[in-house]
């Protein structure tokens, strides 16, 4: 979305569906991360796997599907960190996922239920043993490191959230191929998409009351330049465009 994949390695299995737990998981751990959503993180563990249900304040500033979609990778961050505090991981050492199983996510307009089944044996934690470079003697940086302050603050869920746009937004700018004017009508649906993403993001900065005036103001700004960085990119994909059009009838 937003900044989660720079944390951890992580193999995402198929959909499934979650039953009755054929015998009830002999550990029950509720963490509460708190933070401007107010997440919470309910843990079952047996031998095999955790059974892990994140609840949290949904995100509401854009269109269901991308409400959804967002405030998914916000779960997975809070599945994460609730495991990093279960399993006391020490600060800066490696916690690293390599099956976890989406099992359900429920929205609706005050809360986000998100659900995982992990197993046991998929978790790793090693003590992050600084290595130097050996061609110029510098720390080499960790691939897999917890970063606890992130997302449990306004400002730092709303750069997730922006990061998350401008990611899907990439996605979203057309490519010539042959028919001009289709591609013309194809920028254009790229544009109201785009810009109603970030206009999306700015409303919901104006009902987020954990932020300071500063950081609004600062995530206002971004999101304004990126707006208009956008506008300037579609402009040249036309003339790009265009030219190629004439260079091909010749």
């Amino acid at each position: 979305m937003y900044g989660l994949d720079c944390y951890f390695s992580v193999l995402f299995i198929a959909l499934g569906s979650l039953g009755p737990f054929d015998e009830p998981p002999s550990e029950k751990t509720i963490i509460r991360l708190g933070g401007p959503r107010k997440a919470s993180v309910e843990i079952l563990k047996d031998d095999n796997f955790y059974y892990m249900t994140a609840t949290f304040i949904s995100v509401k500033s854009f269109d269901r599907g991308l409400n959804i979609s967002i405030s998914r990778d916000k779960g997975d961050f809070y599945i994460r960190e609730a495991l990093y505090k279960y399993l006391k991981v020490k600060n800066g050492n490696f916690f690293q996922i390599s099956q976890l199983k989406k099992i359900k996510a429920d929205y609706t307009d005050k809360l986000f239920t998100y659900v995982v089944q992990i197993p046991v044996d998929c978790i790793k934690t090693k003590k992050n043993n600084k290595e130097k470079n050996e061609q110029n003697g510098e720390d080499k940086k960790p691939e897999h490191i917890i970063n606890s302050n992130a997302l449990l603050n306004a400002k730092n869920d709303q750069q997730a959230t922006f990061d998350y746009i401008l990611k899907i937004n990439e996605a979203d700018f057309p490519e010539f191929k042959n028919d001009l004017n289709d591609f013309y009508k194809k920028v254009a649906e790229s544009e109201i998409k785009i810009i109603d993403r970030f206009e999306g993001f700015v409303t919901g900065l104006k009902t987020e009351n954990f932020l300071l005036f500063v950081e609004r103001d600062e995530l206002n700004q971004k999101a304004k330049s990126e707006m208009a960085k956008t506008i300037d990119r579609l402009k040249i994909l036309v003339k790009n465009a265009e030219l190629e059009a004439v260079k091909k009838s010749d």
